[in-house]
């Protein structure tokens, strides 16, 4: 299958490849890099995730934290995480996200004191389950 990529940078290159693979293994098998964190992307004019398998030809561009659908992603996908290590080291405590024009995202968590230790602990489990490269499904 011929599978045509552009870049987050607008660059483009055309690949053959056996079918199928993912946006992902392509990325890693001919070493396709950028300035920011690939974390999505277009196949086809349609938004996916980078563990898209392609089955034909297509084309590809890749997302970065710059482009708006793709932060939104992001974003959801860190809350999820966050309320996980919430209800993982608090229990179930209910948390609140907001969102600020002036101050941005941010989180109340109702129940809890939240200390400089529990921000210490809540930071390492988000990056610890970030390593372990845990797949957020949808159920």
């Amino acid at each position: 299958m011929i599978i045509r990529v552009i870049s987050n940078e607008g660059k483009e290159a055309v690949f053959e490849k056996e079918a199928p693979i993912t946006v992902e293994a392509l990325m890693k098998s001919e070493k396709i890099t950028s300035g920011y964190p690939i974390l999505g992307c277009l196949v086809d004019s349609s938004y996916e995730r980078l563990n898209t398998v392609l089955n034909k030809d297509c084309t590809v561009r890749l997302c970065d934290i710059r482009d708006s659908y793709t932060n939104m992603s992001c974003q959801y996908s860190l809350s999820l995480l966050y309320r996980h290590a919430i209800h993982q080291l608090c229990g179930k405590a209910e948390v609140q996200m907001c969102n600020s024009l002036s101050k941005g995202l941010f989180t109340k968590i109702k129940g809890v004191n939240p200390t400089e230790k529990l921000c210490q602990d809540i930071t390492a489990f988000m990056k610890k389950k970030i390593e372990e490269n845990v797949s957020i499904k949808e159920e």
